[in-house]
């Protein structure tokens, strides 16, 4: 624009640029956000890309569909590098969705439903709190993590049990199986009914590779038990950081502790897919009532 000596307004070119799609002949819908207060839901104008509704050959087309593409992704790129810096305040964008099945979104220093079900929004800051609160209580307290320390125990010494066959046994089983097999192989030469023999051959590679994996199990490191107190020191640092972390540091622990939330008649609920820490299965936390 500026080598052929036009001006036009910024936020003109930018309209240009972001309806690059019907410049190539495409009509989109449902790309803009809806707003609410005159706040754009999550701050974003624009939804995702996959949400967008495309009828494509609409009308003639003055730049290609490769050119719409460079001129979207350039789009996408500034767009990012503009974003660095104005994170998101709201804990729980993202998990959290209404009983009637719709996200929850943060507008406005609330969290209110997609949907017109007329589930009542809630102050941010109280439910924020509250899922942590939840979390530094339930998930995180003393129980719990006793619990979960001894029910990984419990398995790691199943698993050493299992580990403590003799492996001088092993080897003269495994001696003794493929003696038999040797045997048999250099029998089938000289016999006319062979499928007996042969279900007998498969049947004891089978029962040597099950013998070579226990061989191997044998030979793998004794398996420790956990230190609770070990334990305790990780979560305590777990504790400091959802207390007085920053917003991301906050939300990136959540999200390792919590797979969903929902809210429903004004309580809500948080779920956790039983992985914290040690794999363990915990019980969900039940819900809470965020006044």
């Amino acid at each position: 624009m500026q080598r052929l000596g036009l001006s036009q307004p910024i936020g003109t070119m930018i309209s240009v640029e972001d309806n690059a799609l019907c410049y190539a002949g495409h009509l989109v819908w449902n790309r803009v956000n809806e707003r609410i207060d005159g706040t754009y839901i999550e701050g974003r104008k624009y939804r995702p890309r996959s949400e967008w509704l495309i009828q494509r050959d609409a009308h003639p087309a003055m730049i290609s569909d490769e050119e719409a593409e460079q001129i979207l992704s350039r789009r996408q790129q500034r767009s990012v590098k503009g974003k660095r810096g104005r994170l998101s305040p709201y804990l729980l964008s993202g998990l959290l969705y209404c009983g009637c099945g719709q996200p929850v979104y943060g507008c406005g220093g609330f969290y209110r439903c997609n949907g017109k079900c007329g589930e009542r929004s809630i102050r941010q800051d109280r439910l924020d709190q509250a899922a942590l609160t939840t979390l530094l209580t339930r998930v995180l307290s003393d129980d719990a993590i006793r619990q979960t320390v001894d029910a990984v125990n419990r398995q790691l010494a199943q698993l050493a049990k299992r580990s403590e066959s003799d492996p001088a046994q092993i080897k003269r089983s495994q001696q003794r199986l493929q003696h038999e097999q040797d045997t048999l192989v250099s029998s089938l030469a000289h016999l006319e009914h062979r499928e007996p023999l042969l279900r007998r051959i498969d049947q004891l590679s089978e029962e040597l590779a099950q013998l070579e994996q226990a061989l191997q199990r044998t030979a793998r490191p004794k398996i420790s038990a956990i230190d609770e107190a070990a334990v305790r020191r990780f979560v305590q640092q777990l504790c400091i950081d959802l207390n007085d972390g920053e917003t991301e540091t906050k939300k990136a622990l959540l999200r390792a502790m919590v797979c969903r939330a929902t809210l429903s008649a004004g309580e809500v609920y948080l779920y956790t897919d039983g992985q914290l820490l040690t794999g363990v299965k915990m019980a969900s936390p039940r819900g809470f009532e965020p006044r």
